[in-house]
């Protein structure tokens, strides 16, 4: 299942979220976390778009983009298509 091999506390985690991805399939999740924010020495445009490291090195730059924008964008695409309809 996972690449990275398992550090720190996130076990529990990342065997979560990437149960989920497997179920649901990965253009149909839209990442939130408040892992950004709790950092404090980052900028608000990182911290909209931070990842935890281990999430990163399990994920293609494709699916992290689906992750971060993309299916997000999609689904607000659409709300607004069927909104103005």
């Amino acid at each position: 299942m996972a690449k990275t091999p398992i550090q720190g506390g996130h076990f529990a985690e990342m065997r979560t979220v990437l149960r989920t991805i497997d179920a649901f399939g990965i253009d149909r999740i839209v990442w939130g976390s408040d892992f950004a924010p709790a950092l404090s020495s980052m900028t608000t445009p990182t911290q909209l778009t931070a990842l935890p490291p281990w999430l990163e090195n399990e994920l293609t730059r494709a699916e992290i983009s689906q992750l971060r924008r993309d299916n997000l964008g999609r689904v607000l695409s659409e709300s607004l298509r069927s909104l103005r309809s």
